[in-house]
């Protein structure tokens, strides 16, 4: 049995990050933004729809189509923008001391996601870079790891920088074989992140409308989702997913094949909206529970929120 746990946006707004709504309306804080007429107006036609990320399929078909320098341009203003709105969530989460709610040892973030056997994470945000720390996991009792890896990527050496900041370096993928490290939880970013580069410098940040073609451009993330399917697919194997809104087609249907080929599966939400937010085919699975509170709530003392969570593991 494997303990698999699954976050998206809304994992990431318990500590301040924004989801699709609220990027939507930070993306005209942008002068370079504002000022280019053709990308406002197709953030503005598409934001009741899709909202950015499907502004940003548009801009993208439109360059891949006619690759003119009006339409490049178009695309790297676009895409300057969303960077600009990671670096500013990144400057939000670097004000936290921690990502604890609770100093009660039981009501930590680390303790809680210590239980997992793999995380996969849709967020492009360095949040847990910045806070999930290999200490908090190696103290954890009972011991179950000696810290966390994101499996198959490095820095990218810069021999200008001084710092090694979350925000301030880059990241690329190692060569394959891609490996997991023993006794380290390994922490899968399913559609990589913001400063994430491959090795011909292509930004590894997976958004707007063929993301599945996007990740097959990539080995390392192409692993990553086998990876998914397979913790998913072992037999009698427990998935919990946190603020995934299921939009993702390509997520849902990497769900219900492992369903299929583990029937057996579990699966537990955390989303106040509940189980009626669940794909036809994935509300099949046989329910583990739901919690309607936010996860903030619950580590911050809710005791009857947080035993109610831990009953995925037992």
């Amino acid at each position: 049995m494997k303990y698999v746990l699954l976050v998206g946006a809304g994992f990431s707004c318990n500590w301040g990050g924004w989801n699709a709504t609220e990027v939507n309306d930070f993306l005209p804080t942008v002068p370079a933004l504002r000022a280019d007429r053709h990308v406002t107006q197709v953030l503005s036609h598409i934001a009741g729809t899709g909202g950015f990320e499907e502004a940003l399929a548009e801009i993208e078909d439109e360059y891949d189509r006619s690759p003119t320098s009006e339409n490049r341009a178009h695309l790297d203003i676009l895409q300057s923008a969303i960077t600009t709105m990671f670096l500013t969530m990144e400057t939000a989460f670097k004000q936290r001391p921690s990502w604890d709610f609770c100093n009660l040892k039981q009501f930590k973030t680390a303790h809680f996601l210590s239980g997992f056997d793999a995380i996969f994470s849709l967020n492009q945000d360095l949040l847990p870079e910045r806070h999930y720390h290999d200490l908090d996991l190696a103290l954890n009792q009972p011991k179950k790891w000696y810290g966390w890896r994101r499996p198959g990527i490095q820095v990218l050496p810069d021999p200008s920088l001084t710092t090694n900041e979350p925000d301030k370096v880059t990241w690329t993928p190692r060569p394959p074989p891609f490996v997991l490290e023993p006794s380290h939880q390994p922490y899968f970013k399913l559609h990589g992140a913001w400063n994430w580069r491959s090795a011909d410098k292509r930004q590894m940040l997976v958004m707007g409308g063929n993301k599945a073609a996007s990740i097959n451009k990539h080995p390392l993330l192409t692993w990553y989702h086998q990876q998914f399917e397979s913790y998913m697919s072992e037999p009698d194997s427990r998935l919990m997913v946190i603020g995934y809104g299921f939009a993702d087609p390509h997520i849902n249907q990497t769900i219900e094949r492992a369903a299929d080929a583990n029937p057996r599966m579990l699966l537990f939400l955390t989303d106040p909206r509940g189980r009626a937010i669940l794909p036809k085919r994935i509300a099949e699975i046989d329910n583990a529970g739901v919690s309607r509170k936010p996860l903030r709530e619950t580590l911050a003392g809710d005791e009857a929120e947080r035993l109610k969570l831990m009953t995925f593991f037992t």
